[in-house]
């Protein structure tokens, strides 16, 4: 049984996007919310390097980053009731957008959008189930917020990716971006030719239909 070795650089590379993660997200935590009557309505960039992790590391390497930046967000600010919001939100929607990108359907930016929308739609839910129903009129306004500073980070993040990507380790996001468009190209053209044999096929049925169906004068 073959046993799967972690390179030191790999290694050295989750360790320091977490401690860049979590600099961000305290920094970010010492700034006033966008909208002053939403506390928890932050920009999030320190998911663009969660994001930027699962591409350009591994997914296993981003769950990882996500659940000990939590912990450690919780134990440097001394919230650890932020823990009912943060774990929650922050694992499904990475669950939701590494879905998304293995699918090879979505850019990053739309697929940042909507991981933005899916975590404050949790949160949401959490606060209803801890707080009360009062805080569930806030649901509108927290996904349009989400779905703009999510597309904000995935932005952030795909021009990251695209500078980085290919150096110190790390996967070339520039390569993986080429091999989906060779892949959509050639399914397009797969499909181009399935039309065309069943255009020129139906053009043989109707030209043998014609050679037998001869006019009244002609017989």
């Amino acid at each position: 049984m073959k046993r799967k070795t972690i390179s030191v650089k790999k290694i050295a590379n989750v360790g320091l996007l977490l401690a860049v993660s979590l600099i961000i997200s305290l920094i970010e935590n010492l700034l006033p919310p966008l909208i002053p009557v939403m506390p928890y309505a932050k920009l999030g960039l320190g998911n663009v390097i969660l994001l930027f992790c699962f591409l350009l590391i591994g997914r296993w390497e981003g769950y990882l980053i996500l659940i000990l930046r939590c912990f450690m967000m919780s134990v440097f600010t001394g919230n650890y009731i932020a823990l009912l919001w943060s774990l929650p939100s922050g694992l499904i929607a990475y669950t939701v957008m590494t879905f998304m990108i293995s699918c090879k359907l979505f850019s990053v930016p739309a697929t940042s959008s909507m991981g933005g929308m899916l975590h404050n739609f949790v949160q949401i839910l959490v606060a209803v189930a801890v707080i009360g129903e009062s805080v569930f009129y806030y649901l509108p306004y927290l996904l349009v917020i989400g779905a703009l500073c999510g597309l904000f980070t995935g932005l952030a993040c795909h021009f990251a990716a695209l500078a980085v990507g290919g150096k110190f380790g790390l996967k070339n996001y520039r390569d993986m971006r080429q091999d989906k468009t060779a892949k959509h190209d050639k399914v397009c053209l797969d499909k181009r030719k399935i039309e065309y044999v069943e255009s020129s096929t139906t053009e043989i049925k109707n030209a043998e239909k014609d050679e037998i169906d001869f006019p009244e004068d002609l017989t």
